[in-house]
């Protein structure tokens, strides 16, 4: 009797262990979970995964949730030793360790970055907003840079492998970690510096079979993702370019100026180019310097000549 996975293919750690499972022709069933409509929450999921977490299995008698969890019993199950690092014990021991560290580190990649883009896309009462967005691209640029210190060069890489731990082939430690770096990258998540070793590392795990198939489910929301994002670029193109068009003799009055900085911010992080957030004492730093009247107002010409150099 084949096993049966329950889980949703854009959910990482799903992705993962139905990854592995392709990887060595193993036969399955799927079972889809909708955990954003209350899917694992109701009792018939928790009759067979009482944590309510997933993705989950089901083996026969044999139930088990938590995606590194599954992922492990199959591997030792079914003798795919190469997945758990090898017939070293050291090896071994180090993916275990990356596993271990997973939740409080690269996971923060879905909790704090996929999540709320995503959640900004499917419910107009939770925006993706610009302090949400800033946030992201810190959490991208700081566990992409820690990954790459600890786990592809750094104290936690036994060697001189092109995957985790230092090993020259990939197990299910790339699989995990992938699964949370690639959706924010491929999604085409703006914000945050990545590391040349995480898009390295990404370029190799691109290249393992079965890697366009598993995440299908993935590439179609980065198209209602993409094009939500070019809906909100236009907009605020088309915002800027009526706050430019203000009156020369009444200037550039308060809100225009937010507006102006506001979009430029929004505009250059498209470019790659990152700005500071647009806070009232950096609107206030512009009238300070353009304000040469004291009233409120901005003298049109040279405002339009910093701006525009800006």
């Amino acid at each position: 009797m084949a096993l049966t996975i329950y889980g949703h293919w854009v959910s990482q750690p799903a992705r993962a262990c139905l990854w592995l499972l392709r990887l060595n022709e193993y036969p399955f069933n799927f079972n889809k979970v909708e955990p954003l409509l209350g899917g694992t929450r109701t009792s018939e999921y928790k009759a067979l995964f009482p944590t309510g977490k997933a993705p989950g299995l089901v083996d026969g008698d044999f139930k088990l949730a938590e995606g590194t969890a599954i992922a492990s019993y199959l591997c030792e199950k079914e003798g795919w030793t190469k997945w758990l690092g090898g017939e070293s014990l050291q090896s071994r021991a180090l993916v275990n360790s990356y596993l271990s560290s997973h939740h409080t580190t690269s996971r923060n990649i879905t909790k704090k970055v996929f999540h709320p883009a995503m959640m900004g896309v499917l419910n107009a009462e939770t925006p993706f907003t610009e302090e949400l967005r800033d946030k992201a691209g810190k959490v991208i640029e700081r566990e992409n840079k820690n990954f790459a210190d600890t786990w592809l060069t750094g104290r936690g890489s036994g060697g001189r492998g092109g995957f985790v731990a230092g090993l020259h082939d990939p197990t299910i430690a790339d699989l995990f970690a992938y699964c949370e770096f690639a959706q924010v990258k491929q999604m085409g998540v703006v914000g945050g510096k990545w590391d040349v070793r995480v898009e390295d590392w990404m370029a190799r795990m691109e290249r393992i079979d079965h890697h366009d198939d598993v995440h299908r489910s993935l590439f179609k929301l980065r198209d209602v993702y993409q094009a939500n994002e070019e809906k909100r670029k236009q907009k605020w193109e088309v915002q800027v370019f009526e706050a430019l068009d203000f009156d020369k003799e009444e200037g550039l009055q308060r809100e225009g100026v937010e507006t102006l900085l506001k979009g430029k911010r929004i505009l250059d992080a498209y470019d790659g180019i990152e700005t500071p957030l647009v806070t009232d004492e950096r609107i206030d730093e512009v009238f300070k310097k353009f304000d040469t009247n004291g009233n409120g107002q901005i003298e049109h010409v040279e405002f339009l000549k910093w701006y525009s150099e800006a």
